[in-house]
């Protein structure tokens, strides 16, 4: 079993972005991952193609084919299928620096109170062109304080220990979306949280 897998949620995503996601993390400097893409019911033309010739091209990557239920449950979904001891999330429209997780496992190994690492990402436009980086609160207690005005995580961008997150009941089925800002309010209420200051994480605004 790899130490992380890397969850994908994809519904009829455009196969350019896609393609940038899925190079991104096959491209990772870690090694020790497998990366599960859960299709969440595509009908676009041409994405389970592009996916089961990017599985049968790389034994890291399986695809599971699910009906429609949209993203909440698609994770949930995914967080049952994973092995791993840690889930570090990918969204299939933004893309990671090739040192992302090992920067990640890297903190977490030495901080093993923590359960859950984001980083700050660089914000683009839609073709690539880099418009800002986030400055995220880093630690425990300013991330604690920051959940009343907002997320101070990138949903894409973090990674997390999978028990944690299964104590906790996983993702809340009734938020259809913000069910990340929900899941990580509720992990940084019970246990040590933190995001990198790199921006790690590449994300079309």
């Amino acid at each position: 079993v790899k130490r992380v897998t890397v969850l994908m949620a994809v519904y009829n995503p455009p196969l350019g972005l896609l393609d940038e996601a899925v190079d991104s993390i096959l491209a990772q400097s870690y090694r020790d991952f497998d990366f599960l893409i859960l299709d969440d019911g595509s009908t676009l033309e041409g994405v389970r193609a592009y996916l089961e010739r990017r599985a049968a091209g790389d034994s890291r990557i399986r695809v599971a084919w699910e009906p429609h239920r949209g993203l909440t449950k698609s994770l949930n979904r995914g967080l049952a299928l994973a092995g791993s001891e840690w889930i570090a999330r990918q969204d299939a429209d933004d893309w990671s620096s090739p040192d992302r997780l090992e920067r990640q496992m890297a903190f977490v190994g030495k901080h093993p109170s923590v359960a859950l690492c984001g980083s700050n990402a660089q914000m683009h436009q839609h073709n690539r062109t880099p418009l800002w980086a986030t400055d995220l609160p880093r630690t425990g207690a300013e991330l604690l304080r920051a959940f009343p005005q907002g997320n101070p995580f990138v949903h894409g961008s973090v990674l997390f220990r999978k028990d944690a997150v299964m104590a906790l009941g996983g993702y809340r089925e009734a938020f259809p979306c913000s069910q990340d800002f929900d899941l990580f309010w509720r992990i940084t209420e019970q246990h040590e949280t933190a995001n990198l200051a790199e921006p790690l994480y590449h994300y079309r605004y």
